[in-house]
């Protein structure tokens, strides 16, 4: 195979969401082990000043160049200075002619973005690279992810019709998503660009315990005593009320995850730890550590011996090695769930949109998917804690039906570099 270059978009590893995080490492670490003469663009969020090095699979690094969606036109970083910097041959910018000379362009979107939900800002902001890669004959790869929902007869619709009908690839991470997409298209869906795919993050390595160990998880994990993981999203937690409106909860988040600990604390000799899995400033409504912390201060100091806050400095590889120790995990930010499930964790998701719903459906797990939008408190109190005392056979069925799922995940990247390199 001759030299590839390749740009990924969608997938920053700059933006503290460890999920974000898992889907950029997931992917260029897949992709370079297709080959030796691969390289690989990041698009981040820095300076244009500055391009930073991304290393995965130990020694293979990769460019994260900025190119983001950014009012400041001027700026050679900003989506729209590429667009038509592009056009100017050998005066256009850097970036512009990174773009001009990759082979490929793969996007995910974030994993979840590729919807009109979030306004016309976001939309645009996810949609831009894509139309710059078909804008230039240059291959668009869909990687796996969720696609909608659009409003019906909506201007980003179309769009999004138009920018899956033309890719070289299009894959939907779970059955939902792959029947929508087709829905989506409806004449213009073609088995043999437009596939189901897998979450990539499902081949993310976890950091060795040794290695989590020495990044200040302390005290170490006695073997001998059980370990309940619990994802607390600082998203739900810090804004009850944002999460009632924005986003439809109808639980009471709080009581809910107090309640469950400490009927854990209570029925087991076991200790709880609390995950963060999105980085955002202390106090920040987006901070899952801070929601943790709060979450930990109301119990009691005894009860408090038995909660840990994990509070290390880590990053998507070294908070997988975390999840991987515990023996039950439960989590809110969808990414920390797939953290779980893909090292055979037994694993409940509290969910608040549709995706979570697909993702674990593929792993054999939907039944063990909670939306927090739907139940009462108390319901999905005593669904959680049916999942706990499941815990023991859910393993079992993990431990047959993962291998398999990422044998899956394996040959989409074959795929992918395959389609490529024609």
């Amino acid at each position: 195979m001759s030299g590839l270059e390749l740009i990924l978009a969608g997938a920053a590893p700059d933006t503290g969401n460890l999920g974000v995080s898992a889907l950029c490492y997931s992917t260029v670490a897949n992709i370079l082990k297709q080959g030796e003469n691969i390289h690989i663009s990041i698009l981040g969020h820095g300076s244009h000043k500055k391009t930073e090095e991304f290393t995965v699979n130990g020694n293979q690094t990769c460019d994260v160049v900025a190119a983001k969606h950014t009012r400041r036109f001027y700026d050679p970083s900003a989506f729209i200075n590429i667009r038509y910097s592009i056009k100017l041959g050998p005066l256009a910018s850097k970036t512009a002619k990174m773009f001009r000379n990759a082979n490929a362009l793969m996007d995910i979107s974030g994993g979840d973005s590729f919807t009109d939900l979030y306004g016309k800002r976001r939309f645009d902001a996810i949609v831009l690279p894509k139309i710059i890669a078909l804008e230039n004959n240059i291959p668009l790869v869909l990687l796996p992810q969720t696609y909608g929902p659009f409003v019906e007869g909506g201007k980003p619709r179309v769009v999004a019709q138009d920018l899956i009908r033309r890719s070289r690839l299009a894959y939907a991470r779970d059955q939902y998503s792959f029947e929508y997409m087709k829905e989506l298209l409806g004449g213009d869906f073609n088995p043999e660009v437009h596939k189901q795919g897998v979450d990539v993050a499902f081949l993310l390595p976890a950091a060795s315990k040794e290695q989590v160990d020495a990044k200040g998880l302390t005290p170490p994990r006695e073997q001998s005593t059980e370990v309940f993981g619990i994802n607390v999203s600082g998203l739900i937690y810090n804004d009850p009320e944002n999460a009632k409106t924005q986003y439809g909860i109808k639980v009471d988040y709080h009581a809910l995850l107090k309640t469950f600990i400490e009927h854990v604390l209570t029925q087991s000799d076991g200790d709880v730890w609390l995950v963060p899995h999105v980085h955002a400033p202390y106090g920040h409504y987006e901070s899952d550590l801070f929601a943790c912390e709060k979450l930990k201060s109301h119990f009691s100091e005894p009860q408090q011996q038995r909660i840990k806050v994990v509070n290390g400095d880590y990053d998507q590889c070294e908070i997988k090695g975390v999840i991987g120790q515990c023996d039950w995990f439960t989590g809110t930010r969808m990414h920390s769930t797939v953290g779980s499930l893909s090292q055979a964790v037994p694993t409940a998701a509290i969910a608040y949109s549709g995706k979570t719903r697909g993702v674990f459906a593929t792993a054999g797990q939907e039944a063990m998917v909670f939306d927090a939008r739907h139940e009462t408190t108390d319901n999905l109190l005593q669904k959680l804690i049916g999942s706990w005392e499941l815990r023991s056979q859910t393993k079992e069925e993990l431990e047959r039906d993962i291998p398999l799922l990422k044998q899956r995940a394996h040959r989409q990247f074959e795929e992918i570099v395959s389609s490529i390199s024609q």
